[in-house]
């Protein structure tokens, strides 16, 4: 059975000009950060993790310098019931940039109002079934 093909999309938002390199399973890609846009790949969908690395472009791509490592976990959120589950998809989404741990801290609040004022919701930045009802609908498809 042949498996459809998924996309990953990663957010990397950085000043001046940065080169990168993604590996994922036995694929790699390469190229420039590209400037407000998420680097972007076709990948396998059964791939459970990748490697990020970036570093600024000083034109030696040999050197390196200031090299930069992101391990990624692939295909796993938890739940929308979770708060965790709620950043994770507001991060896919490009909605939420800090970190994901469960924590209703302002900058999820905040995020959470970004992604109900887009989507027609009353803006409160609080979680309820409307925001958990969008986000499944707009985060899964």
């Amino acid at each position: 059975m042949k498996l459809p093909k998924a996309t990953v999309r990663i957010a990397f938002i950085v000043q001046g000009s940065w080169k990168y390199e993604l590996s994922v399973g036995k694929e790699t890609f390469s190229g420039s950060v590209p400037s407000g846009s998420p680097i972007e790949h076709p990948i396998d969908p059964a791939a459970t993790d990748a490697t990020l690395l970036v570093w600024p472009d000083k034109g030696d791509d040999v050197k390196r310098e200031g090299l930069l490592t992101y391990p990624i976990q692939l295909g796993y959120l938890d739940p929308v019931e979770e708060v965790s589950g709620i950043q994770g998809m507001l991060t896919n989404l490009g909605y939420y940039w800090g970190s994901i741990n469960g924590v209703l801290s302002d900058d999820t609040k905040v995020a959470i109002q970004a992604f109900q004022r887009a989507n027609g919701i009353t803006a409160s930045g609080s979680v309820d079934d409307a925001l958990k009802t969008k986000l499944k609908e707009k985060h899964d498809g």
